[in-house]
């Protein structure tokens, strides 16, 4: 991008097609951990942003984007913290057709927090966390882990994460966020790799308050993916390190579970050249589908080499989920699962010697707006 932009620093991104596409932005930084920013498919007036902490070494900055290039944008942002106390709104200015940067440890430093922001037209809201460190030249620390997200406009009742383990030094979170005036009741369900139930808690989150769950201290499992139930609207994100956050060298993502499961689904990016690459599927329940894995390349080729993809295979049955690793091949699969339902998948890439963790979901569609 930085030909394109032709200045350093930071800018938003909007795109547009004339057709359905899939975009994300990719961010690198040479010896450190990057991430990918998935686009939105439009502009909103309200985004929440469940995960998010100010203290220790993280550092998190929130962006907003309006694209407008006539009119200036008021934004509201209503900080959140666990338990609700201590809750902030700052109200600023987003001038037309520019981007504006907000470091959210300036305006409420140590807590764990959500963040709710409303504004009087459309724009896009971000949230950028660096954590962890690292020496760098002159034996001063810097930050090595990196995630960003881009907040959602849809709060629902039920959430399905494919990923997460609790083994080999990852520790996964729950990052839940009640925007509503009444108290919510939550049920949350863990299940392994053969589909077993690992454990199952209930919770009450507060109004107008974030909440989490550290799974590590539930379960001890490699395979878990979620399933999060509540009895009104609520946001849930699922952040995941590999190590403790605020290590040394500690990389991490955080992803926004899905309400639902879907028939197909795109990923715009992947690299199987320099990372270790794989696709994570979560099945809701019990019934057999078959699931048809494509890879293309640059030049809209689909490859389909003759050797297998690696693939970690588990027992079909209720709730199963299943790991295939993969370099540029296509394959086909069957999982567990019930008709009408069908599978959830998330990419997970880490580099050799570089312990990344880079997720993404990308619907398809001919509009973008990347902060």
């Amino acid at each position: 991008m930085a030909p394109l932009v032709g200045r350093q620093g930071a800018f938003g991104v909007a795109l547009t097609a004339s057709r359905q596409i899939a975009a994300q932005l990719q961010l690198t930084r040479p010896g450190r951990d990057g991430d990918e920013i998935l686009g939105n498919t439009g502009l909103g007036r309200t985004w929440y942003l469940a995960e998010g902490y100010t203290g220790l070494t993280f550092h998190q900055t929130v962006a907003v984007l309006n694209p407008d290039a006539r009119r200036a944008a008021r934004v509201a942002l209503r900080i959140l913290p666990i338990g609700g106390r201590g809750a902030r709104t700052v109200v600023l200015g987003v001038a037309p057709h520019s981007e504006r940067v907000v470091d959210i440890n300036a305006l409420l430093p140590g807590r764990s927090l959500s963040i709710v922001a409303t504004a009087d037209r459309g724009v896009v809201v971000e949230r950028s966390l660096t954590f962890s460190h690292m020496r760098s030249g002159r034996g001063s620390l810097s930050a090595y882990g990196l995630t960003t997200r881009a907040g959602t406009n849809v709060a629902a009742t039920s959430w399905l994460f494919a990923e997460g383990s609790t083994l080999n030094r990852f520790e996964t979170f729950l990052a839940m966020l009640n925007l509503g005036t009444r108290i919510v009741q939550v049920t949350a369900r863990f299940y392994g790799r053969n589909g077993v139930l690992l454990r199952s808690v209930r919770l009450t989150l507060r109004p107008l308050s974030r909440s989490n769950i550290r799974l590590n201290g539930l379960v001890q499992a490699s395979s878990v993916a979620s399933m999060v139930m509540s009895d009104q609207p609520i946001i849930v994100e699922r952040p995941e390190y590999f190590g403790s956050p605020n290590g040394v060298r500690v990389a991490g993502s955080v992803v926004y579970g899905l309400n639902g499961a879907a028939p197909r689904w795109s990923f715009a990016g992947g690299r199987s050249h320099t990372t270790s690459e794989f696709l994570l599927f979560f099945n809701p329940s019990g019934a057999t589908v078959p699931v048809r894995l494509a890879f293309y390349d640059a030049n809209g080729r689909d490859h389909a080499p003759d050797h297998a993809c690696r693939q970690r295979t588990v027992q079909r049955g209720r709730r199963t989920r299943r790991t295939v690793a993969h370099g540029a091949a296509r394959r086909d699969y069957h999982l567990a699962q019930r008709p009408g339902l069908h599978r959830r998948a998330k990419r997970l890439h880490a580099q050799p010697h570089h312990p990344g963790l880079d997720t993404g979901l990308r619907p398809v569609t001919p509009s973008w707006s990347l902060t």
